[in-house]
Parts: C-alpha cells; sequence; structure tokens
C-alpha cells in the first residue's frame, strides 16, 4: 500500500524507532490492518517516534499520542506549537489515513480520554516549556503539566 502522507511509509530509514498502529481480533489475534507512523527530518530521513497514550472511538477512529525529538508531523493549520517535536498528537481513522496531527511543545502526550463530542489529551514538558500562558508568573519546579480539549467531528 502507498501513503501518500510521508510520515507513514517506512522508507529513508537509519536505526530510528519505528512505531506500528495497529488492530487485533480480540477473539482471533488476527491483524485486521493498521500503519506505521515515523517523524520526518532533513531530507526525508525517518526520526523515532514514541507512543505513550492510544484511544479508539466507537467508529474505529484511533487517537495516539506521545513524544520525539524533532520531525513531527503536523497539519496544515493545526493548532498547537509550531516546531515539529515533542509531545505530538494524531488522529486517524479506522482505515488508519491519518486525518489530523500536531505538536504541543516540548515534553510528551501521556494520556488520552475520549468523551461525548470531545478528545482530551494531557502531558507533561519541562517547566517554561508548554507554549501557553501558565497561571503562575514564573516557572517553577522541573515540571509543568498540560491539557488541551479538542472538539471531536
Amino acid at each position: 500500500m502507498w501513503f501518500d502522507d510521508v510520515f507513514q511509509p517506512s522508507l529513508n530509514l537509519s536505526s530510528n524507532h519505528i512505531t506500528y498502529l495497529g488492530r487485533l481480533d480480540p477473539e482471533t489475534g488476527r491483524d485486521e490492518g493498521g500503519t506505521m507512523l515515523l517523524a520526518r527530518v532533513e531530507g526525508n530521513k525517518g526520526n523515532t517516534i514514541r507512543p505513550r497514550a492510544l484511544a479508539v472511538d466507537a467508529e474505529g477512529n484511533l487517537y495516539a499520542g506521545g513524544m520525539s525529538a524533532s520531525g513531527c508531523p503536523i497539519s496544515e493549520g493545526a493548532f498547537g506549537a509550531a516546531e515539529p517535536r515533542g509531545a505530538w498528537f494524531c488522529v486517524f481513522d479506522k482505515g488508519f489515513a491519518r486525518q489530523y496531527a500536531t505538536t504541543f511543545g516540548g515534553g510528551r502526550t501521556a494520556d488520552i480520554a475520549l468523551g461525548p463530542g470531545a478528545v482530551v489529551a494531557v502531558g507533561e514538558a519541562k517547566a517554561g516549556v508548554v507554549p501557553h500562558e501558565a497561571m503562575q508568573a514564573e516557572p517553577g519546579g522541573g515540571v509543568d503539566g498540560w491539557i488541551v480539549a479538542l472538539k471531536r467531528r
């Protein structure tokens, strides 16, 4: 299968970690489909992307998040951080075509929860890295937490 999305085929790799997102039949263990996901850096070279959070809705859409040093996919016009690194979040339809991707700054997406009409992602980053106005005047401690709620279509 060929993808128009350069972040899904496992081509032009070195020794980076590669993520496979798939669906297994719970009764037989048979692979019902899936896709690769990786980051891309200069020269379209594959880069590590590590999943840390997964959720699936009743329609079979897959929500994934995690962390990467650089080269994460970002959808045109996506809300979130402008740099393609750190905490990432992607939505795939039931056929594993990527529908949406964004990053939330340094750190990692740690968990994803689905509710009626919304998806919530939570994560952590080094103090002062999260791209928003913090509740506190100055960053303190070593880690900031963040939470993002997105409307589901």
